[in-house]
Protein backbone atom coordinates (compact mmCIF):
# COMPACT_ATOMS: atom_id res chain seq x y z
CA UNK A 1 0.00 0.00 0.00
CA UNK A 2 3.01 2.33 0.64
CA UNK A 3 3.96 1.87 -2.81
CA UNK A 4 0.74 2.90 -4.30
CA UNK A 5 0.90 6.23 -2.55
CA UNK A 6 4.49 6.80 -3.61
CA UNK A 7 3.76 6.11 -7.01
CA UNK A 8 0.79 8.16 -6.73
CA UNK A 9 2.75 11.14 -5.47
CA UNK A 10 5.40 10.78 -8.42
CA UNK A 11 2.51 10.66 -10.60
CA UNK A 12 1.03 13.65 -9.18
CA UNK A 13 4.80 15.70 -9.50
CA UNK A 14 5.19 14.39 -12.55
CA UNK A 15 2.36 15.86 -13.85
CA UNK A 16 2.70 19.52 -12.36
CA UNK A 17 6.46 19.72 -12.77
CA UNK A 18 6.97 23.03 -15.01
CA UNK A 19 7.06 22.34 -18.38
CA UNK A 20 8.34 25.41 -20.32
CA UNK A 21 10.60 23.64 -22.59
CA UNK A 22 8.83 20.64 -23.87
CA UNK A 23 5.43 19.42 -23.92
CA UNK A 24 3.67 18.41 -20.85
CA UNK A 25 2.26 14.90 -22.25
CA UNK A 26 5.93 14.04 -22.54
CA UNK A 27 6.94 14.56 -19.13
CA UNK A 28 3.98 12.52 -17.79
CA UNK A 29 4.25 9.60 -20.20
CA UNK A 30 7.92 9.01 -19.71
CA UNK A 31 7.56 9.75 -15.90
CA UNK A 32 4.79 7.49 -14.96
CA UNK A 33 7.33 5.01 -17.25
CA UNK A 34 9.90 5.59 -14.75
CA UNK A 35 7.83 5.46 -11.36
CA UNK A 36 6.08 2.37 -12.96
CA UNK A 37 9.01 0.95 -13.26
CA UNK A 38 10.63 1.08 -10.19
CA UNK A 39 7.52 1.16 -8.12
CA UNK A 40 4.78 -0.90 -9.45
CA UNK A 41 4.82 -4.58 -10.34
CA UNK A 42 1.17 -5.31 -11.38
CA UNK A 43 0.36 -3.88 -14.67
CA UNK A 44 -3.31 -3.55 -14.34
CA UNK A 45 -2.96 -1.88 -10.88
CA UNK A 46 -0.26 0.63 -12.24
CA UNK A 47 -2.95 1.18 -14.87
CA UNK A 48 -5.76 1.91 -12.35
CA UNK A 49 -3.98 4.33 -10.32
CA UNK A 50 -2.37 6.17 -12.92
CA UNK A 51 -5.47 6.89 -14.51
CA UNK A 52 -7.63 8.23 -11.82
CA UNK A 53 -4.31 10.10 -10.04
CA UNK A 54 -3.34 11.28 -13.49
CA UNK A 55 -7.19 12.48 -14.30
CA UNK A 56 -7.14 14.20 -11.46
CA UNK A 57 -4.15 16.21 -11.41
CA UNK A 58 -4.34 17.05 -14.89
CA UNK A 59 -8.16 18.15 -14.31
CA UNK A 60 -6.68 20.77 -11.48
CA UNK A 61 -3.60 21.60 -13.45
CA UNK A 62 -6.01 22.61 -16.25
CA UNK A 63 -8.58 24.35 -13.77
CA UNK A 64 -5.55 26.56 -12.82
CA UNK A 65 -4.21 27.26 -16.15
CA UNK A 66 -8.05 28.49 -17.47
CA UNK A 67 -8.13 30.57 -14.37
CA UNK A 68 -5.34 32.57 -15.21
CA UNK A 69 -6.94 33.87 -18.36
CA UNK A 70 -10.63 33.83 -16.92
CA UNK A 71 -11.81 30.70 -19.18
CA UNK A 72 -11.86 33.11 -22.01
CA UNK A 73 -9.86 30.42 -24.06
CA UNK A 74 -11.32 27.17 -23.43
CA UNK A 75 -14.65 29.07 -24.28
CA UNK A 76 -13.56 30.14 -27.30
CA UNK A 77 -12.41 26.69 -28.15
CA UNK A 78 -15.71 25.42 -27.43
CA UNK A 79 -17.13 27.26 -29.82
CA UNK A 80 -15.21 26.12 -32.49
CA UNK A 81 -16.58 22.73 -31.79
CA UNK A 82 -20.02 23.92 -31.39
CA UNK A 83 -21.76 22.25 -28.86
CA UNK A 84 -18.77 21.87 -26.28
CA UNK A 85 -19.03 23.04 -23.03
CA UNK A 86 -16.02 24.71 -21.70
CA UNK A 87 -15.78 22.27 -18.75
CA UNK A 88 -16.35 19.39 -20.79
CA UNK A 89 -13.00 21.02 -22.97
CA UNK A 90 -11.57 20.47 -19.68
CA UNK A 91 -12.55 16.73 -18.38
CA UNK A 92 -11.79 15.74 -21.84
CA UNK A 93 -7.99 17.48 -21.52
CA UNK A 94 -8.13 15.72 -18.18
CA UNK A 95 -8.91 12.43 -19.37
CA UNK A 96 -6.54 12.60 -22.04
CA UNK A 97 -3.65 12.90 -19.91
CA UNK A 98 -4.95 10.63 -17.56
CA UNK A 99 -4.62 7.80 -19.97
CA UNK A 100 -1.52 8.85 -21.70
CA UNK A 101 -0.34 8.57 -17.75
CA UNK A 102 -1.44 5.47 -17.41
CA UNK A 103 -0.19 3.66 -20.75
CA UNK A 104 3.00 5.13 -19.32
CA UNK A 105 2.37 2.79 -16.68
CA UNK A 106 1.17 -0.16 -17.68
CA UNK A 107 4.70 0.58 -20.12
CA UNK A 108 7.30 0.61 -17.27
CA UNK A 109 5.62 -2.04 -15.46
CA UNK A 110 6.07 -4.30 -18.59
CA UNK A 111 9.24 -3.80 -18.95
CA UNK A 112 9.85 -4.31 -15.51
CA UNK A 113 8.34 -7.67 -15.47
CA UNK A 114 10.20 -8.35 -19.08
CA UNK A 115 13.53 -7.85 -17.64
CA UNK A 116 12.85 -9.59 -14.59
CA UNK A 117 12.14 -12.78 -16.50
Amino acid sequence: MSKSILFSICIVLFSLMPQDQISPVYVLFFGSVIASFFLMKNSLAAFAITMSVGFMSWLLFCLYLDGGVQSRLSVMIGEVFQSVSAMQLKYLTAFIGGMTAALGASLGSSIRVLMRK
